[in-house]
């Protein structure tokens, strides 16, 4: 990967590719939510009849590791189209959400648990 790739570099790719295809026609925010989802489908198909420890890819499963990469680069495409449509900043975004987490979760009430937020012991209610 080039270091001098940025954000704003997948951005405007992504906005060049789909005013090439011409695609923007079909592409409102409930037709984009359901091509993330299909994605995110495509990905766990990809790693759906394994166990815990085979869904840690191999170096010798690059056809498997490619594909989730394909996958992933598809999320993402998809996530930056949506952020562009609704005109918000995908990256803000994230930052602000990953704070409001890390206030959430300060505590030591959800470590080495899997269980979401309002169930945790002590948790405050939202």
């Amino acid at each position: 990967m080039d270091p001098e790739n940025t954000f704003a570099d997948l951005k405007k790719r992504s906005q060049n590719f789909i005013q090439n295809s011409q695609w923007s026609k079909f592409h409102s925010p409930k037709n984009i939510a359901v091509g993330i989802a299909v994605e995110a489908a495509e990905l766990l198909d990809t790693l759906q009849c394994l166990t815990v420890n085979q869904s840690f890819i191999m170096k010798s499963e690059q056809q498997r590791l490619e594909k989730i990469k394909h996958e992933t680069a598809d999320i993402l495409h998809f996530l930056i189209r949506l952020a562009n449509i609704l005109n918000f900043d995908l990256v803000d975004t994230f930052y602000s959400k990953m704070e409001e987490n890390e206030k959430k979760y300060a505590t030591k009430t959800g470590e080495n648990s899997v269980t979401k937020y309002p169930g945790l012991p002590h948790a405050p209610r939202t």
